[in-house]
């Protein structure tokens, strides 16, 4: 069987720092619960906002939607993948951005078993079909950056970024000034 073997580069963690983590522990896991809680209370009171902000404002609900509502409950995620890449933990960062894509997905499905009046894909506007393929290209060019490494790139980031910036704000550009 495979076992971690130590190499030159092997840090040995501080058992003092190891036993604090430990006590601390529970502590962590309250404010946890209760940070997620907080979040979640704000989510509804944002969906509710951003429902009325979009009928006043006259944008529709998949431009206000996609942009607006999606960028400030995405800031969290933003937030935490800044401080895990800053403290190098990036797998924790890019863990974060996966997962919380990959629960979207499943919030989509979730959403389908809470819409009554039957599928909820049926109910699917042509601009938010729009939205969902937009973001399947975004996420197959992320694929390819991963089978494709580029160390650096235009402005100093791989193809794969600019790529995906480029769709994005093009994207919803069309969105918001096409009829």
């Amino acid at each position: 069987m495979w076992r971690p073997q130590p190499t030159q580069e092997t840090v040995e963690e501080d058992a003092e720092i190891v036993n604090l983590t430990r006590r601390k522990l529970k502590n962590l896991w309250v404010k946890f619960a209760l940070y997620a809680l907080a979040i979640a209370g704000i989510g509804y009171m944002l969906a509710k906002t951003g429902d009325a902000i979009a009928s006043q404002t006259q944008l529709s609900e998949t431009v206000f939607g996609g942009l607006f509502t999606a960028i400030s409950t995405s800031l969290p995620e933003l937030v935490t993948a800044v401080a895990a890449v800053r403290r190098n933990a990036l797998t924790l960062a890019m863990s974060g951005i996966i997962g919380g894509n990959s629960f979207d997905v499943l919030l989509i499905a979730l959403s389908d078993i809470a819409y009554r009046q039957g599928s909820i894909y049926h109910a699917l506007q042509p601009r938010q079909i729009f939205v969902i393929a937009l973001t399947i290209l975004m996420t197959g060019i992320l694929l390819l950056g991963l089978l494709r490494r580029e160390k650096y790139g235009l402005v100093n980031i791989g193809f794969e970024g600019v790529l995906v910036l480029v769709l994005y704000f093009g994207g919803f550009s069309l969105l918001f000034w096409l009829p």
